[in-house]
């Protein structure tokens, strides 16, 4: 009998070993069924607290996620950036460029003065209403969810009427040198993605065996090669090249890379400069 329950016992083990699990139990590139409660850090990274969802049993711990942008502005539930906005505006246009919707303005705002030597604001280009973001919840599927993927693809490069927020502009009497970056709208749903090894110390959230047929999306499964049907948007969100997540062995994050840039010539209350690759004419309203 006890040798009978010891080979049960060690024919369940290579079972769990045959099927490559991971440290928590779960399959890494699988997430089907697992859950997850993250611990964002002090007020200011995202909410204030915890971001938790559950669609299955297990439970693990990312540790303190290191967004880029905490304590400098916060991530509302909205996905939205909260400033004062207590500082100087400038409002104009790209020469020779539209967003989507039909516009060339730019508005940029800043933040009290605090003296610091640097300056923090938003940049908020064309004039469609700011987009209405729930949180990010659910890492099965792209964010925001319901997108197809040329909506992504925009976004993912500019999204219209979206505060984008800077915090270390640097502003003279002639000069206003700024740099917005353009991912954080992604900050929370970066967070909730479980990183897989492409080998190596390289990571992603997504197989770099990911493949597409119109408007089915798969990846081959590292462990057991069977190939897994995927949502689309989180496939292309977490694609090798193409994604808006950065990884490494512990967690996943928003990209600072993604950044907006303006440099422009202050003349008293005009200024002239480059934005996109374009020509940027701002005003400094009274």
């Amino acid at each position: 009998m006890r040798s009978y329950a010891l080979a049960m016992i060690l024919g369940l083990l290579g079972c769990a070993s045959d099927h490559g699990m991971d440290r928590d139990g779960s399959t890494p590139a699988d997430f089907d069924a697992w859950s997850s409660t993250l611990d964002v850090g002090p007020p200011g990274d995202l909410d204030g607290g915890p971001s938790t969802f559950d669609s299955g049993p297990v439970t693990y711990d990312t540790g303190p996620l290191p967004l880029r942008d905490a304590g400098i502005h916060t991530l509302g539930d909205a996905g939205t950036v909260t400033h004062d906005g207590a500082g100087e505006v400038w409002v104009g246009y790209l020469e020779a460029y539209t967003f989507a919707s039909g516009s060339d303005a730019v508005r940029i705002v800043f933040d009290a003065d605090t003296g610091s030597g640097t300056r923090t604001g938003v940049v908020i280009l064309g004039d469609a209403a700011p987009p209405s973001l729930p949180p990010a919840t659910n890492p099965n599927v792209g964010y925001p969810e319901g997108m197809s993927i040329p909506q992504l693809q925009q976004m993912t490069r500019l999204f219209e009427g979206q505060p984008y927020a800077f915090d270390d502009g640097v502003v003279s009497s002639s000069r206003m040198q700024l740099g917005a970056n353009t991912a954080f709208v992604w900050a929370r749903w970066c967070a909730l993605q479980y990183p897989v090894s492409l080998g190596g110390t390289s990571y992603a959230c997504m197989p770099s065996t990911a493949a597409s047929t119109g408007e089915i999306c798969t990846y081959r499964d590292p462990n057991s090669g069977e190939t897994v049907q995927v949502d689309c948007g989180r496939q292309y969100l977490c694609g090798v090249g193409t994604g808006v997540c950065r990884c490494d062995a512990a967690s996943c994050w928003e990209p600072t890379n993604h950044v907006l840039t303006f440099d422009v010539h202050v003349t008293g209350n005009q200024a002239t400069g480059t934005a996109l690759g374009h020509t940027v004419y701002l005003t400094r309203q009274p």
